[in-house]
């Protein structure tokens, strides 16, 4: 087992953080600076109805003097409050989707006006006047970002900023968006990207074992993910991406589903992740959980946050965790220790200036491969417990990160926001695998081949937006122009290869061992590659135009470039260097990126139409000039209708897609084939018939369905096909087909009230139709006597098909709330126990056991 002390540390530390927090509080409270009024948490209790007299109730508790015309909230509801909130929070949910706005002229005093249709979008707008500084938009729990969803104990959200670079509702967002908020991802214990993903609408995880998931939208790898919105972390420098994120450290996370190339640039259409994280907020605030579950896993997390100086100008988070576990598998093990702080601090009553860091560590002895199944695809119906693994593997990661981001409001209705993130990762991996389809019924045909890896990833992305509003045509017109930059160093990988113990014949799959198999001391070199890079940058434009009342027109375009650099070094088995292979590619151009439409059929219903233009680069595939093939491009087409409720709280989205990609690269058969390593042939030309289009249809309700009952529920339907003549007889056949074509995912949560208000019960299903894949392997030799490792007979092969049938995954949850600050949680994944395979792989390997019914028991506390 891995055990480390420094999961000591790291709580140590959290408490050390909020221990400070909490002392610099105090101080600060000891002196006679007093806390701006607006920033006084309350009890209010305001129940939902007439809006006027909403207000006169929150004037009672709040002591603020409200300013307006009396026939302003004439016959408008509001659907109340009820709990702790500041008075800038509490006025801004009674007013959230009235059209009005309340603007701070004084500490207790603010008048009320309203706004126009496109102004009021945003959930609870208030506007503060020289008394909160940058702080103008405020957001829910004393939170400065008005997409933060931690607090709201809701499972939708009202603004979010993926795919505008502005908050702007689901409903307003003409793409297909969907949002898992803090309060979801507290409910089912999603604490890894992994778990996240796999609980978000649309997206298929494959994969498995102690790596995380891959996640697939639309048929696609999905391969950009942002942070607060910024320029896209590259996935391709990175050995496990997902293991840059730790849940705890984040508000709510955001997936576009579809093409976002107007902000993202250069990539796959599957979808886009943003993940938004917390951040400090206006008042004391400190959390703590621990959790023990199945397979001895436990988890510790510390959350403390709050003011600090300069009357609550300057305001800190301090958030770390630990969690150490083992697998339903044996020998395999992890452990993972997180740190983040951040500082947040008003400069002036128009500047916001943020700066924090992260760091992780994992260590752990990985399942890098699942099994392989029988020459003809047949499941070998192998134990779930057993680990395709070795007990002297290794797979150890030690990532940084330090951000910086600075917002300035431009008078009253223009702002810029800058924002740079640097990270270096660096990963060490040494494994074995198994590979090889099982050619008889004694359980012969796999080996098990061993090797060890260095990768080293630096990063650097930076993204400046300028948002504002003018007046034309007698509406309000919004734009944002911005540029972002992304530069990737992931030189320095090497890979080493055993010698002699490598390739090892496994007689008999059946009687298979982790332990059986002693650690290799012999290696050399295959390649390093002493430099490995790309560069992508980029400007763009999007013009929200508003003609007539309920007509809007966002139209976006772009410029791009990118560059790639690699140098690859190989190796003979003796240690000598072969010629290393240079490759340098660059390109710039100017391309159409989006366009839609939106009619608003009333102020909560809308329908859309949208185009978003694919751009994804080849640049392995060269031409017989030595050139790289021009990107494939293609089409995102969506026809939807997205509704919202008043008081944000409910959402619905209801779309249509189809997605489009051409020119892919061919062999161009007028010329010799030539192999220059890593991937990378020569020759290719682009195959103007042959595409590979995916289409179909994505519903999705989320939030307060009834009083209570909060509710995520989503359906995809998706057909993905290979189209064009080049196909040949596979024309038309599936080019994904471990993506399902029916995709069902709902989580429900009843929070009674009355007697049974302390218990609150969770109910969710991931469904699924079948998946399969289809293939030729080899047939295997019999054993070399000398070597005994087994190889393919030459001109011979098996075709095989084998499909995964349709599944209904069910989990649960309980929580009793034991005072106001303590809570009990039990969890429990895969309730029925079904076996099943996460990820179905092809005869010679990869197929990997879903997690088998699993608990867990957390006690969480607030203050």
């Amino acid at each position: 087992m891995i055990r480390h002390n420094a999961g000591a540390g790291v709580i140590a530390g959290g408490l050390l953080g909020a221990a400070l927090i909490c002392s610099i509080q105090t101080a600060h409270a000891q002196s006679d600076k007093k806390e701006s009024a607006s920033q006084q948490r309350l009890r209010f209790d305001i129940a939902a109805g007439e809006l006027s007299k909403a207000l006169s109730s929150f004037s009672e508790v709040s002591r603020m003097q409200l300013v307006y015309p009396s026939n302003l909230a004439s016959g408008m509801k509001t659907a109340g409050i009820s709990g702790d909130y500041t008075v800038t929070e509490a006025l801004g949910a009674l007013l959230a989707g009235t059209g009005l706005e309340a603007r701070f002229t004084g500490a207790m005093t603010a008048t009320l006006i309203r706004v126009s249709r496109e102004a009021s979008r945003t959930l609870g707008p208030v506007r503060v006047e020289g008394v909160q500084g940058a702080n103008a938009n405020a957001g829910i729990n004393g939170s400065t970002d008005t997409t933060a969803t931690e607090g709201t104990r809701s499972y939708t959200t009202s603004a979010i900023s993926i795919g505008t670079k502005s908050p702007e509702s689901i409903k307003d967002t003409p793409q297909t968006v969907s949002v898992i908020t803090r309060q979801r991802m507290d409910d089912q214990n999603l604490t890894s990207l992994s778990d996240v993903l796999n609980q978000a609408a649309g997206i298929t995880m494959l994969g498995g074992g102690t790596n995380p998931l891959t996640p697939y939208s639309r048929a696609f790898e999905v391969t950009r993910v942002q942070v607060d919105g910024s320029a896209p972390v590259s996935m391709g420098a990175t050995y496990s991406y997902q293991n840059l994120f730790e849940m705890a450290q984040y508000d709510h996370v955001e997936v576009l589903r579809g093409a976002d190339g107007l902000f993202s640039g250069y990539g796959d259409p599957g979808a886009t992740i943003n993940l938004v994280r917390k951040r400090p907020l206006s008042h004391v605030q400190l959390s703590t959980e621990a959790s023990a579950g199945s397979w001895n896993k436990y988890r510790l997390v510390g959350d403390a946050t709050g003011p600090i100086a300069f009357d609550g100008r300057l305001r800190a988070r301090f958030i770390a965790t630990y969690q150490d576990q083992d697998y339903f598998f044996d020998v395999a093990e992890s452990t993972l220790e997180t740190q983040s702080l951040t500082f947040e601090a008003d400069l002036s009553p128009g500047t916001l200036l943020s700066i924090g860091g992260s760091a992780m560590k994992r260590d752990s002895i990985p399942l890098m491969t699942g099994w392989p199944r029988y020459l003809d695809g047949t499941d070998l119906h192998l134990p779930r417990d057993l680990c395709a693994c070795v007990d002297w593997g290794y797979f150890d990661t030690e990532s940084s990160e330090v951000f910086l981001r600075a917002e300035q409001r431009l008078g009253e209705r223009w702002s810029l926001d800058l924002k740079s993130t640097w990270t270096d990762q660096q990963t060490k991996l040494k494994y074995a695998a198994l590979y090889g389809a099982i050619g008889t019924q004694t359980g012969g045909g796999t080996s098990l081949s061993a090797q060890r890896e260095f990768y080293s990833s630096k990063q650097f992305v930076a993204d400046a937006t300028l948002n504002g509003e003018f007046e034309l045509f007698g509406e309000r017109q919004r734009l944002t122009v911005g540029a972002n930059y992304q530069d990737v160093d992931a030189g320095e990988y090497e890979l080493y290869v055993f010698t002699g113990e490598s390739g090892i014949s496994i007689p008999d799959i059946f009687s298979f061992e982790p332990t059986d198999f002693p650690e290799p001391l012999s290696d050399y070199r295959r390649s390093l590659y002493p430099a490995m890079g790309q560069k992508q940058w980029g400007a763009y434009a999007r013009l929200n135009l508003t003609l007539w009342d309920r007509w809007h027109f966002p139209l976006g375009v772009r410029w791009s470039g990118y560059e790639y650099e690699q140098v690859q070094q190989s190796y003979s088995s003796s240690g000598v260097p072969r010629a290393p292979t240079v490759y340098l590619w660059r390109r710039n151009e100017f391309e159409p990126s989006q366009f839609a439409v939106i009619y608003d059929i009333t102020s909560s219903l809308s329908v859309y139409g949208s185009y978003a233009s694919i751009n994804r680069g080849q640049a392995d595939q060269l031409t017989a000039s030595g050139e790289p093939l021009a990107p494939v491009t293609g089409d995102n087409l969506e026809l939807g209708l997205k509704a919202q409720s008043a008081d944000g709280r409910l959402t619905a989205t209801f779309d249509f897609y189809r997605l489009e990609q051409k020119n892919f690269g061919i062999s161009d058969l007028s010329v010799p084939r030539v192999n220059y390593g890593n991937g990378r042939t020569c020759c290719y030309i682009a195959d103007p018939n042959r595409s590979m289009l995916s289409q179909g249809v994505d519903l999705e309700v989320a939030g307060q369905v009834l009083p209570m009952l909060e509710l995520q529920a989503s359906y995809t339907f998706n057909q993905n096909s290979q189209e064009g003549s080049s196909f040949g007889e596979i024309e038309g056949t599936s080019f994904q087909s471990q993506t399902p074509k029916h995709l069902l995912k709902v989580w429900s949560t009843l929070r009674p009230s009355g007697a049974w208000r302390r218990l609150e019960l969770s109910l969710g299903i991931n469904a699924q139709t079948a998946t399969y894949v289809a293939g030729t392997t080899c047939t295997p030799d019999v054993p070399n006597p000398v070597t005994g490792r087994q190889a393919c007979v030459p001109g011979t092969s098996v075709d095989y098909s084998f499909t995964e049938p349709a599944r209904a995954i069910v989990s649960s949850a309980a929580r009793y709330h034991l005072t106001d600050r303590w809570l009990v949680a039990l969890n429990i994944e895969n309730v029925a126990d079904r076996r099943y395979y996460q990820t179905v792989g092809t005869t010679v390997g990869n197929n990997r056991y879903g997690t088998p019914r699993s608990f867990e028991l957390a006690i969480k506390g607030s203050f």
